[in-house]
């Protein structure tokens, strides 16, 4: 079946797979801006693979029911955002802010690595299986990480406002 499979994709052609692919995307992007989500212009994405951004004043709840509705689906979002890019201006955040921000990551992780565990993943087939081991990893490690080091942060950032005042 997998060398039917290459061959197949052989016949295809690159080309068309992505057109193909495309067509697909804009679907997903065009059912999605309805819960406040939106997408790069097609000049800066592939065919088969986007990135979805929360638009400003969208309602992040429908963004969160959806996400839970694809994981009881076993379909795994990577949620990314300005967490980290916040984090490289620490000098110019207040020490309670970044306190603030750093848990609520924290709690965030802990929210999203429950649901995994909640999933049954006893039928799935190795590479899904080994998908979802990896997000546990990471969803454990991440907070775990913060927590051993939101301290310096914090310090540096009421090193700043001292130096500052």
């Amino acid at each position: 079946m997998d060398i039917k499979a290459l061959e197949q994709m052989q016949a295809w052609e690159v080309g068309e797979i992505n057109a193909s692919q495309s067509r697909i995307t804009e679907t997903i992007i065009e059912r999605l801006s309805n819960l406040g989500l939106t997408a790069p212009g097609t000049d800066h994405r592939t065919g088969y693979m986007t990135g979805l951004h929360l638009a400003p004043g969208a309602k992040r709840r429908k963004y969160d029911d959806l996400q839970m509705r694809l994981e009881e689906n076993q379909v795994y979002l990577s949620v990314r955002g300005d967490f980290l890019f916040t984090l490289i201006f620490d000098d110019l955040l207040r020490d309670r802010y970044i306190d603030r921000l750093i848990d609520q990551r924290i709690s965030w992780y802990r929210d999203a690595l429950a649901r995994i565990n909640e999933s049954d993943d006893s039928d799935q087939f190795s590479n899904a299986y080994l998908i979802q081991g990896f997000d546990r990893a990471v969803y454990k490690a991440a907070p775990d990480y913060l927590e051993a080091n939101k301290h310096v942060l914090i310090a540096e950032s009421l090193r700043t406002e001292k130096d500052v005042a």
